[in-house]
């Protein structure tokens, strides 16, 4: 899986199982519901890692599934842990 593809369907699914609309996860994230909207469209190809990782606490993420969101964008994982 190439790893900018990969990361669009991954925070659609991600904010698909948080149950919240898209608006309120960005209010949670600190992010404009706009600019999430491009990211889980993949009309914005490269987010900060700042932003990656307001999202995962936002959306509550454990560790390793925000090492997933993490690599999925080409940053290093949070924890040491091998993926």
């Amino acid at each position: 899986m190439a790893h900018h593809e990969g990361l669009p369907s991954l925070i659609q699914a991600l904010i698909n199982r948080d149950g919240r609309s898209l608006n309120q996860v960005a209010q949670a994230a600190l992010i404009d519901v706009g600019y999430l909207w491009r990211l889980r469209e993949g009309a914005r190809a490269h987010p900060s890692r700042d932003v990656l990782i307001r999202l995962g606490l936002a959306l509550r993420l454990e560790p390793e599934e925000l090492d997933e969101l993490l690599v999925a964008a080409d940053y290093a994982p949070v924890t040491l842990r091998r993926l």
